[in-house]
């Protein structure tokens, strides 16, 4: 069974479409992290590009949560000594803000940096970190499957971090799950929540989203008639992948946590079909697409 990781961007930024709180102040970042502790949960997932997250952590994060942490993005064309020189200084700027020597993970945060012309200059930067035991595991975070898989192809990744959740199935078709575990890379995922779609009511969701609207009415009934939670149905989806090794769940408040950890622990819905609501459009679930909703 899949492990839980803390997801941390809304620590750093204004964060998703179900989310009127906005940033979460840093008493509340205290209480969320000491829950989290509390409730077994072992890994911290940020990023460079998170607002002021990595900072935030280094003031509160406890010593027995390990932390992955991405890149930001190479805006040049072509990666040169020059962008890895910059890039190892970005590194050492993270591990500052963190308040940490060494890391569990570091993903390239925007993939397409690595199929760049110099792109190897930084999977090797990153085996470097890694051989220099700065970081444990290096890897990528993707949006789509068609993104990894060349990228596999060219280069040997520890930890592959991609969305995964009700709507958005993409990644467990063809055995493609499975053929990433067998090549030993550990398979983390993100956006279960789909930035909190999946809680909104399917008749007050954005005009952007009417497309999928019935499709939405149809599982919040389903949920209802199994008397389950939209939490606790975003969370079986992805407990009943055994190749998934970790999920990461975002947060605004230690509450919310809690609730998902009692979800979590749970077996209901172990049984549920969520086949059914799977999504084909990108422009639907990928919410790098989403900036004019």
């Amino acid at each position: 069974m899949p492990k839980l990781a803390l997801g941390t961007v809304q620590f750093g930024l204004d964060y998703g479409i179900s989310n009127p709180r906005g940033r979460v102040p840093l008493d509340e970042v205290r209480r969320i992290l000491d829950t989290a502790e509390s409730g077994g949960i072992k890994v911290v997932d940020t990023a460079a590009d998170y607002g002021e997250c990595e900072s935030v952590l280094g003031q509160c994060l406890p010593a027995s949560l390990s932390v992955i942490t991405k890149t930001g993005r190479f805006a040049e064309p072509e990666l040169t000594e020059a962008s890895i020189t910059a890039f190892r200084a970005r590194v050492a700027e993270s591990l500052a803000r963190l308040r940490r020597d060494r890391l569990y993970g570091l993903l390239v945060h925007y993939c397409e940096d690595l199929v760049k012309p110099g792109g190897a200059r930084l999977f090797a930067a990153l085996e470097e970190l890694k051989a220099d035991r700065v970081v444990e595991r290096v890897g990528i975070s993707a949006y789509r499957r068609d993104q990894i898989e060349p990228l596999m192809e060219r280069y040997r990744v520890d930890l592959v971090q991609a969305p995964l959740n009700v709507l958005d199935q993409r990644l467990t078709g063809s055995n493609f799950l499975r053929t990433l575990k067998s090549a030993g890379v550990e398979v983390h995922v993100r956006s279960v929540f789909l930035q909190g779609l999946l809680f909104l009511d399917p008749d007050e969701v954005r005009p952007y989203f009417a497309p999928i609207r019935p499709l939405l009415r149809a599982y919040h009934d389903a949920l209802r008639r199994r008397g389950l939670t939209p939490v606790e149905g975003a969370l079986a989806f992805v407990r009943s992948c055994a190749e998934v090794d970790y999920v990461v769940v975002g947060t605004t408040g230690a509450a919310e946590l809690s609730e998902v950890l009692g979800a979590w622990n749970s077996t209901r819905g172990s049984d549920f079909d969520f086949a059914p609501f799977a999504v084909a459009e990108d422009a639907m679930v990928n919410p790098s697409r989403w900036a004019h909703v």
